[in-house]
């Protein structure tokens, strides 16, 4: 009479059942990950067949890799740990501890995808990235944002159930219980690493497929893989997240627009937009303030049609100056904003030029100022070190005020991101009394 042996226990009594255990917890959660997101994003996503599956296959082939170098640890010590050790109760101990971690892990990821994607519609990327380089802020906003508490309990509680679940399927017992000797095993370890290295080899954050709709891609990705591939290639994707057009177009476009009777182009070169504009009589040195409002989005504005009146000195502002309705965002970040703003520049591939090497004495808007005479000034409610902005406008031709620079008797309110509007308005209030006092003419970004 022959005897059947379970796959799973043919899998997992050996030296090397662990490292399969982690294969299954980290496949399942990616998994059910991706299938809320899907949900999540079920208006925006194609669902066509082709489209359908190759999120799944795709997804799957980015988790097994991401899984395969998550083993890479856990693997060498088991390559390493003798047999006396890994039959303790100590260890047995520890394995299940180390599982437990593994699980919380693994949903905490899912839970910062969830908000994650809420904000960006996009798996991780350099955006995650760039944003955990300044800890403090995003840290303290969190903080101040979610029931960090609630959250981290509830998930506690989630995994808990979820390991119950998991544990009570004896997979773990099995492995610690029947694991191989390791002297027995070792050649069976190395074949394993072989996984990670094929998969370095294969694969990469460009090999997944257009599919024709970004969120598609976007979902095929593996979160924990597309953090790591940023952090190492250091750019964002800007054929993914930057609409691009025919470059000639633009510019035959552009230098129509530019067209004046005041401005004489000075070369004939298509992409040459360099005039000189003349215009008579004398200079005049206005004072000028420029208020930049960060995350304030047009929904929010009475002038594009909010019935709440949450604006009512910008929507006079509006109806007293001169209002754009056909604005477009430069990019995902600040950054990008204070490039356009200060440099008059499209959005560029790789990094911003304000985080930048060598970004010192650039034509910006505050040296043309500093040209003419004037005070310029850029006033920041928050701590200036954060986006390199103190070092960008300070090597620019801006004098720099922030949060660190001024008294703490000059901030009444102050949250993780920087003092209150009030108290910024009464910073640049003071800057422009001075320059006034002394005669000067000034240009206060702010």
């Amino acid at each position: 009479m022959v005897h059947r042996i379970h796959p799973m226990k043919r899998i997992l009594s050996h030296r090397y059942g662990g490292v399969f255990l982690l294969y299954i917890l980290f496949l399942a959660v990616s998994f059910l990950t991706r299938a809320v997101l899907l949900i999540k994003s079920y208006d925006v996503v194609d669902w066509s067949l082709q489209g359908f599956v190759g999120i799944l296959l795709c997804g799957f082939l980015y988790d097994f890799a991401t899984a395969s170098y998550c083993s890479i640890p856990i693997l060498l010590y088991l390559m390493a740990v003798p047999d006396a050790i890994f039959k303790t109760r100590v260890h047995r101990g520890l394995a299940v501890a180390f599982y437990f971690a593994v699980l919380y892990m693994l949903l905490f990821d899912a839970v910062a995808e969830w908000f994650f994607w809420e904000e960006f519609g996009a798996r991780f990327n350099f955006i995650a990235v760039d944003y955990l380089v300044y800890t403090k802020e995003i840290i303290g906003t969190i903080k101040e944002s979610y029931p960090l508490p609630t959250i981290f309990a509830g998930l506690f509680m989630i995994t808990a159930l979820l390991f119950f679940v998991f544990y009570r399927m004896g997979w773990v017992s099995l492995w610690l219980t029947f694991g191989a000797s390791r002297k027995r095993s070792l050649g069976y370890g190395l074949g394993l690493l072989l996984i990670p290295l094929l998969a370095s080899l294969a694969i990469d954050n460009s090999t997944i497929p257009g599919f024709g709709n970004n969120y598609n891609r976007e979902l095929a990705r593996n979160g924990i893989y597309s953090f790591f591939a940023a952090f190492r290639n250091n750019e964002l994707d800007y054929d993914a997240f930057y609409v691009k057009e025919n470059v000639a177009q633009n510019f035959l476009r552009l230098r129509e627009i530019l067209k004046s009777n005041d401005a004489t182009f000075l070369s004939e070169e298509p992409t040459d937009i360099t005039r000189l504009v003349e215009h008579e009589g004398e200079p005049k040195h206005y004072n000028v303030i420029q208020i930049t409002v960060e995350s304030l989005s047009s929904e929010f504005l009475g002038v594009f049609g909010n019935p709440y009146k949450l604006t009512p000195n910008s929507d006079a502002l509006a109806r007293e100056g001169l209002l754009f309705t056909n604005f477009h965002a430069t990019g995902n970040r600040t950054d990008r904003g204070m490039e356009a703003l200060t440099l008059s520049v499209p959005p560029t591939p790789g990094r911003s030029i304000v985080k930048r090497p060598h970004n010192e004495h650039l034509f910006s808007l505050g040296s043309i100022f500093k040209s003419k005479g004037y005070d310029t000034t850029f006033i920041y409610s928050g701590y200036g070190y954060f986006d390199n902005m103190n070092y960008f406008f300070g090597s620019n031709g801006y004098k720099v005020v922030d949060r660190a620079s001024v008294a703490k008797g000059d901030i009444t309110f102050a949250n993780i991101w920087g003092a209150c509007d009030e108290d910024l308005y009464k910073w640049v209030l003071r800057e422009a009394d001075n320059s006034y006092e002394e005669g000067r003419p000034f240009f206060h970004l702010s």
